[in-house]
């Protein structure tokens, strides 16, 4: 465990936050909470809220001198704060203070802040103290604990799983475990939508199904079985992530280039486009892609023969390009219905 003092703007005006951060030593999963102080309370209250998270203790945490846990007073005799001391008793886990001089055996620790100060809070303004500590929990959930960690190259929410054993149970377990479970369609703002208020999700799971877990105090996104996202509950009409909002951009610019290639075409599929837009909204890239890949696979002339043949008609383009899954079959049935508008191969 350790402290780390961070510049910050809450509502509009920087000022001075004490993160206290713990990090298990094997799988590098990161727990934080911003304090206005480093007082005993602050200290016993970032390790109570690790530990509910958590659903566990571990066996012994360090520390270096801080009078709220302890320190060296001589070559061979440390001082342990006696109000923290009952309170790692009631617990059950060993304080350990590091030796002065000894910092690189925090390393795991310490090298955190800096990836806290410039992934997280670089560039970013709050709200309020809450609005830092509820997004600094999103940016954990779906971030740092979930990428692959530059040292270990795993994830540390994989290995956790194989941590956990080794840890010891929560001994006060006011972690809820209980959770209702519904099912909603990801929408083509990249959101579900729960009472009304929308959450985000990877905009690549447009038009996909998810389960969303509901606990006390917030909600998981889950598809295709593994857990997605998670989000504090919210009291915008819309809460959307940093990083879904990132992937929605750079999947904006890509939609240009992708739009460019399918009017290329021709005038059919630039007609076909622009009904795209009108129905399919921000899901459209998705659907030029799909079709491009087509036009790839069977040649450009047969889907330019398909989008003129059915803008006549009401039948959709995806009837008819899903069938080209079924391969020469469909082909030479395409090709037909391209003679038919007076065309030649």
């Amino acid at each position: 465990m350790d402290w780390s003092p961070h510049k910050v703007i809450i509502q509009g005006k920087e000022q001075i936050v004490h993160t206290g951060s713990i990090v298990l030593c094997y799988s590098r999963w990161l727990f934080m909470r911003h304090f206005t102080d480093e007082t005993l309370e602050s200290v016993i209250s970032l390790h109570e809220q690790a530990f509910q998270e958590l659903g566990a203790v571990p066996e012994i945490i360090t520390y270096d001198n801080m009078t709220t846990v302890g320190r060296h007073v001589s070559t061979d005799k440390v001082w342990i704060n006696p109000r923290f001391d009952r309170f790692a008793k009631g617990y059950g886990f060993d304080i350990v203070i590091l030796a002065p001089g000894k910092k690189e055996r925090h390393g795991k620790v310490e090298r955190p802040f800096h990836y806290i100060e410039n992934n997280f809070l670089a560039g970013r303004e709050f709200d309020s103290m809450e609005d830092l500590n509820n997004r600094a929990d999103q940016w954990r959930w779906n971030k740092a604990n979930v990428r692959i960690h530059g040292t270990l190259k795993q994830k540390p929410v994989d290995r956790l799983v194989r941590e956990m054993p080794y840890l010891k149970r929560h001994p006060i377990n006011t972690v809820d475990v209980n959770y209702k479970e519904v099912e909603r369609k990801i929408n083509i703002d990249f959101c579900i939508v729960l009472d009304k208020i929308r959450y985000s999700v990877n905009p690549d799971l447009i038009g996909e199904t998810a389960k969303v877990r509901l606990y006390q105090d917030h909600l998981e996104i889950w598809v295709n079985d593994e857990l997605h996202c998670k989000h504090m509950y919210g009291e915008k009409d819309r809460n959307v992530l940093p990083e879904h909002e990132d992937l929605y951009k750079k999947m904006t610019g890509q939609k240009r280039l992708l739009e460019d290639a399918l009017i290329r075409l021709g005038e059919p599929a630039k007609k076909f486009y622009e009904g795209l837009q009108e129905t399919r909204k921000a899901a459209a890239g998705y659907h030029i892609q799909r079709i491009l890949k087509y036009a790839d696979r069977y040649g450009a002339d047969i889907v330019v023969g398909a989008l003129t043949n059915l803008s006549k008609g009401k039948s959709s383009i995806y009837r008819a390009l899903k069938r080209l899954r079924d391969g020469e079959e469909y082909r030479v049935h395409m090709i037909e219905i391209y003679n038919k508008i007076g065309a030649h191969l």
